[in-house]
């Protein structure tokens, strides 16, 4: 009899343990799946990245180095081919209909039109002085970028030149194309924000100061540009002043505009901004910062699909002046972090979520995202599109009907992570329906219930913050219609 009772124990001891085993495996095979903020892939070139990584549509990721070349990369992080320039860039690449790939050099200020295969179409002769812009492509083909002799330039598809003009002043602001084919640029001595007609020609001018970032347009053709002296000038499309908005800084990154029309703007004293289309302040966030100074510079954002927005910004709470990529949400709440080695520059949003960014010291850098592409707005990204075309006539003006409702079940990495007191959960639904959301111990004991109803599809944010629970590791799990994501939390004591 005792016996019986003791191989009884035994079972039941043999059976905890084999539930035991099981949890962890799916713990680990959950925690193993592509989660947000973690990398993908890397490649190191070795040299500056300044400008963003451009993606062709067969998903070929284009980036341009201070190292004489041009890459082209597989989504998988394969080299594809490489182009040599014979001079170093500071660029982002444009890429035409045709799939023919246009980038400038900054010494000899040559243009080069690279068919899609790796091997030069042409290179223009015409130019003189560096190019320190990126490229534009006009509605019909025309190549259109600055020098610093102080020359602006249309150049036509076969490489001939269509028009030059004359300027008085240098610039590093790139070109923005309206609608109209009106042709937007900020210049650095001049003081001038300049609108063009698409054959060159002077439009208008707005007193601004020196710009040093890029234009963007908004749907209703509103232009937004960013002074240094730390103004955000809103400019209707005949050039008058709409609004404007101080920061009390400097601004050397571009705006970026979501679905709904609010801008997003970083600035030189660790403020990154969201600003109303009245010009109204929605919410600023810092980065972290032990101190304001000019190092706190906050680089050009893009915009997820979901409303996600991805920005490079530097932490110096410790004076280390490390740099991240951070995932803010639409409401101004960080979701997660990446660090990378002098991480620098605007980032590229590939259909499949990945972020792609490069760096001070050469490295690309492919990051997974939650975002299922870049947002289609009005201006989601530095140059406009993911072809870096600097044009608004380009697909990606064209409105969803709800851009920031997800089209997948998806749960963000809790941020922060390890934590105490408390973490944030968020997660995405692209339904109405129940919700379990639940807190599992590491011997798969549910210790807390944080949610358990029904809610409507969209965005998601829970905070926890556990109480009586010793320091350790837990897991929290987000379930709905049979699907069920869990995500590993550190809770320090």
């Amino acid at each position: 009899m005792n016996s019986g009772i003791k191989n009884i124990h035994i079972k039941e001891s043999l059976m905890k343990a084999i539930f035991r085993i099981i949890f962890s495996l799916l713990m680990m095979g959950t925690l193993m799946a592509q989660e947000a903020g973690t990398q993908k892939w890397t490649y190191d070139i070795g040299d500056f990245i300044f400008g963003a990584p451009d993606i062709g549509d067969d998903g070929t990721v284009y980036v341009a180095s201070n190292d004489h070349y041009l890459y082209a990369f597989n989504s998988d992080g394969a080299l594809k081919w490489k182009f040599d320039l014979g001079y170093g860039t500071y660029n982002t690449p444009a890429i035409g209909s045709d799939g023919t790939i246009y980038v400038g050099t900054a010494v000899m200020g040559k243009l080069y039109a690279i068919n899609p295969d790796g091997t030069k179409k042409w290179e223009s002769e015409q130019a003189d002085g560096w190019i320190e812009d990126s490229p534009a492509i006009a509605s019909d083909g025309t190549v259109i970028f600055g020098t610093s002799n102080q020359n602006f330039y249309g150049i036509n598809a076969d490489g001939s030149t269509r028009w030059k003009k004359q300027m008085n002043s240098n610039h590093y602001s790139s070109p923005a194309i309206a609608a109209d084919g009106t042709i937007y640029m900020g210049f650095i001595y001049g003081t001038k924000f300049t609108a063009f007609n698409p054959d060159g020609s002077l439009k208008w001018q707005y007193d601004t100061g020196n710009v040093e970032s890029s234009p963007a347009i908004g749907n209703d053709g509103t232009i937004y540009v960013a002074s240094k002296s730390g103004i955000l000038y809103a400019l209707n499309p005949d050039g008058g002043l709409k609004w404007s908005f101080d920061s009390d800084s400097y601004f050397y990154a571009s705006p970026v505009i979501d679905a709904q029309g609010i801008i997003y703007i970083g600035a030189n004293n660790g403020y990154f901004y969201a600003i109303n289309p009245d010009g109204s302040e929605k919410w600023h966030i810092t980065f972290d910062n032990a101190f304001s100074s000019a190092f706190q510079h906050t680089d050009t954002p893009a915009i997820g699909a979901d409303g996600t927005i991805y920005v490079a910004s530097y932490d110096t709470t410790q004076y280390t002046f490390k740099k991240y990529l951070y995932a803010i949400s639409p409401a101004g709440q960080i979701i997660w972090r990446f660090y990378g080695d002098a991480i620098q520059g605007p980032p590229a949003i590939a259909p499949d979520g990945t972020i792609y960014i490069g760096s001070q010291t050469g490295t690309l850098y492919a990051i997974h995202s939650n975002s299922p592409g870049l947002a289609k707005s009005a201006w989601p990204r530095f140059h406009h599109d993911n072809k870096g075309t600097g044009n608004v006539q380009n697909a990606t003006t064209l409105q969803a009907s709800n851009p920031h409702q997800p089209n997948r079940f998806a749960m963000a990495p809790l941020y922060p992570n390890p934590f105490n007191p408390s973490t944030h959960i968020r997660y995405y639904l692209p339904w109405s329906d129940r919700v379990h959301v639940e807190v599992y111990n590491a011997i798969g004991q549910k210790v807390a219930t944080l949610f358990d109803g029904v809610q409507t599809s969209g965005n998601h944010l829970l905070n926890w913050r556990p109480k009586g629970l010793a320091g350790g590791v837990y897991y929290i799990a987000v379930g709905s219609r049979n699907q069920r994501i869990v995500r590993k939390a550190l809770l320090i004591k």
